[in-house]
C-alpha cells in the first residue's frame, strides 16, 4: 500500500502529537500513514517505554482522512497510561490495521513508497510480529 511518514521527531515521552503535524487529508486517503516519532533509537533502554502517541483530535483527522493503516516507531500507538486504549479500539473497529515497534522511518521522510508488511500465518492471534520494508520511488 502507498505510504506517507509524518515527521513527528522533537515530542518528549508522554507528549501527544497534534493535528498541525498531520498532511492534508487528500494525502492520506486510502494510505498508510507512519509516525517517525524518532523513537527507534531508544530500543533496548528503558526511556523506549515511555514514549509519545496519538492524540485523541489526530486519531480522529486520521479516521476522517480514510487512512488504511497506522504505524508508529514507539511500543504503542495508545497512551499507556489511557486503559481504555482508544486508537486500538477504534482504528481496528473501523477495519484500520495498527503497526507499532516500527525502524528507520527517518529514511522515509519525504519519499514516495509503497510499504510492505508481510503478517505470519497464525490462527486466532490478536497482535503478531511482521516484516515491515518499503520501496522507495526515485
Amino acid at each position: 500500500m502507498r505510504g506517507i511518514v509524518v515527521d513527528a521527531r522533537g515530542l518528549n515521552a508522554f507528549d501527544a502529537l497534534d493535528t498541525k503535524a498531520l498532511p492534508g487529508m487528500h494525502f492520506m486517503a486510502g494510505r498508510a500513514v507512519l509516525f517517525c516519532f524518532g523513537w527507534d533509537s531508544k530500543w533496548g533502554t528503558d526511556e523506549y517505554r515511555r514514549y509519545p502517541h496519538l492524540s485523541s483530535s489526530c486519531l480522529q483527522v486520521l479516521l476522517s482522512s480514510g487512512a488504511k493503516l497506522i504505524g508508529v516507531d514507539t511500543p504503542n500507538v495508545d497512551d499507556a497510561s489511557n486503559l481504555k486504549r482508544p486508537a486500538h479500539t477504534e482504528l481496528l473497529g473501523r477495519g484500520v490495521l495498527i503497526l507499532e515497534n516500527l525502524a528507520s522511518l527517518a529514511e522515509l521522510v519525504g519519499h514516495e513508497f509503497v510499504l510492505f508488511a508481510v503478517p505470519l500465518s497464525v490462527k486466532d492471534a490478536a497482535s503478531m510480529p511482521v516484516r515491515a520494508f518499503a520501496e522507495v520511488f526515485e
